[in-house]
């Protein structure tokens, strides 16, 4: 099992400090390696999965917050500027100081960038796959608008589906994806029953009713 580094050990420290705890609960065996998949839900996923999940585990993070230039142009070009409306020579100046730290956060954080160009994504598979057949888990937000706060998500990336082909290609074995799902009001990280493509099934036959599948548990806390 993957450790993280000290840098994201001390950070989640500081922030358990300050949040509500969230307990881990689950009526089931979570098995190893396997895919854990949470809704985004405007960043609320990931920072309170992250905080208090108690094991290490490899995130799928967008590519751009990985690299100093390509975050930098990011916070500037989009995240400052069109969402929250600041001026250009604001969002610079706070794109300056907030992106060395996010990305040598994620580095400690071991996190897996994920491309969205098609002819890059098959990096993300290929290290989502190393990690997985070293017996790590692997955790993802797949929701399409990941800065929507509604209750039920909408739609959700199918990409992820495709690490089953190449695992089982591998292993023989079919690649479970654990859905997780938040309740705030207990304030429980609610895991669920693994989630496996069936034998005997064509892997496209079965792929959109797994989409459903995984889209529906991931907003239920009955999963």
């Amino acid at each position: 099992m993957s450790e993280y580094g000290r840098l994201f050990k001390a950070v989640r420290g500081v922030v358990r400090w300050f949040t509500p705890q969230y307990r881990i609960r689950t009526d089931h065996d979570l098995p190893t390696p396997s895919v854990m998949l949470c809704r985004h839900n405007n960043l609320t996923g990931p920072r309170i999965v992250m905080t208090w999940l108690p094991h290490a585990v490899r995130t799928w993070v967008f590519h751009v917050f990985m690299d100093r230039v390509t975050c930098y142009r990011h916070y500037v070009g989009y995240t400052f500027t069109q969402r929250f409306r600041w001026s250009t020579w604001k969002a610079a100046i706070a794109a300056k100081m907030l992106t060395p730290f996010v990305v040598n956060v994620l580095d400690s954080m071991r996190a897996i960038p994920v491309y969205r160009n098609s002819m890059e994504s098959f990096k993300t598979i290929k290290e989502t796959l190393r990690a997985l057949l070293s017996g790590e888990q692997v955790l993802i937000f797949p929701d399409v608008n990941y800065t929507s706060t509604d209750k039920e998500v909408r739609s959700i990336y199918e990409g992820f589906l495709y690490l089953e082909r190449y695992y089982y290609s591998k292993t023989g074995k079919h690649l479970p994806f654990i859905p997780i799902y938040l309740d705030h009001d207990r304030k429980e990280i609610i895991f669920g029953e693994a989630i496996c493509f069936a034998d005997g099934i064509d892997f496209y036959e079965q792929k959109e009713s797994m989409l459903d599948l995984i889209a529906h548990k991931i907003n239920s806390p009955n999963n």
